[in-house]
């Protein structure tokens, strides 16, 4: 994935914050866009979700697909 795309994120995933050195987990699935390609050795996404930025497992983020109308 690269910036700006948007990304699903499972509920129960870990959100990481690198500037307060807090977390939270999701509650619900929920909609993020990606800031950073890579961070923390390759393994983690930098991604703008639920009114900030937040370092997420690269395995817990999830491409959304544009599907294309069949008119």
């Amino acid at each position: 994935m690269k910036n700006g795309d948007l990304v699903h994120v499972p509920s129960n995933v870990l959100l990481l914050s690198n500037m307060e050195g807090s977390f939270k987990f999701t509650t619900e699935p929920t909609l993020g866009v990606v800031t950073n390609e890579s961070c923390s050795d390759g393994k983690y996404y930098k991604i703008y979700c639920l009114g900030k930025e937040w370092a997420i497992r690269q395995e817990c983020a999830y491409p959304l697909q544009r599907k294309e109308s069949q008119c």
